[in-house]
């Protein structure tokens, strides 16, 4: 995951200070967790990749869901562009009312 200049929100140098602070405890963190379960010993680098990783997936998990999420919303408003009526009016050379039905459970 790289940091593009210019991209993101602007930190303030304290904004930033406290980034960083809390980027070596999640690192730190991970450490702590990791050392002890398993034999091999990690360092910050390590740890930094595996979040960096975690990270990834995650994003690409919101990303996948976001693109259901989209399909979905458009075959609903493609369903509702068929059987959509007024809401509450009156048929005017007739004088009637009438109403929405209520929706199907799908």
């Amino acid at each position: 995951m790289s940091d593009l200049a210019g991209s993101g929100p602007r930190l303030s140098s304290d904004g930033m200070k406290k980034a960083s602070a809390d980027h070596k405890e999640i690192v730190n963190r991970t450490l702590a967790y990791w050392d002890s379960r398993t034999s091999s010993r990690l360092n910050a680098e390590d740890a930094r990749q595996m979040i960096e990783n975690i990270t990834g997936l995650f994003s690409q998990l919101d990303a996948w869901d976001n693109q259901v999420a989209a399909r979905a919303d458009a075959q609903l408003k493609q369903k509702s562009k068929i059987t959509e009526i007024p809401v509450i009016g009156r048929d005017v050379k007739n004088g009637l009312a009438f109403k929405r039905p209520k929706a199907s459970a799908a």
